[in-house]
């Protein structure tokens, strides 16, 4: 139960307006569990950076960002159920070149919004930075360990593409149009 907690000690069970319990633990459970993911997708992000930045050398940079991808895509204590692998490559990305990171990162979140998905992004981003890497360090290793992660985040990103084509992928503007973008995904998913 997230609902808050009076100072007496008990629970307001509904309050600002909610019209059922259920409505408003529903709200309460979303701010915690949106905070949760903030969390979790620095932490991605700064270990990839450190594991990364500990090693001088460009191409051990890649290889430990590309480990942390990897591990982030198919953990072995989560039976290989894993993320998708975006924020560990954002750390990748930020160790190698923190202004890189930065370019990308701006080019990414212009096209995430201008396409309307958030799924474009890792693919986009893991492909666009292989060729990025490529013409910096001329690194046929480096180049060859990115281009087959860059692969595993495409085919990870297959059922998201499927839902695209399908008309049930949700946009980013479900952020503020949640009710709209419910009321799309279920149409289209019923027809």
């Amino acid at each position: 139960d997230f609902s808050p907690v009076r100072e007496d000690g008990s629970r307001v069970i509904v309050s600002y307006g909610y019209e059922s319990v259920d409505e408003e633990n529903a709200t309460w459970l979303e701010v915690y569990l949106y905070r949760k993911q903030q969390a979790v997708v620095t932490l991605d992000v700064v270990k990839a950076a450190i594991i990364g930045d500990i090693n001088a050398r460009t191409d051990a940079k890649i290889l430990s960002g590309s480990c942390c991808i990897l591990g982030h895509i198919s953990p072995v204590l989560m039976k290989f159920h894993g993320g998708k692998g975006l924020a560990s490559l954002g750390g990748t990305i930020l160790a190698f070149n923190p202004l890189v990171f930065l370019l990308l990162l701006l080019f990414e979140i212009v096209l995430g919004f201008s396409m309307d998905y958030v799924c474009i992004v890792p693919v986009t981003g893991s492909v666009i930075f292989t060729m990025i890497y490529a013409l910096l360090t001329g690194d046929p290793i480096g180049t060859a360990i990115l281009s087959a992660v860059s692969l595993i985040i495409l085919f990870k990103h297959i059922e998201n593409f499927k839902r695209i084509q399908n008309g049930t992928e949700a946009h980013i503007s479900f952020l503020w149009k949640k009710d709209q973008e419910i009321a799309r995904i279920r149409k289209n998913g019923n027809t």
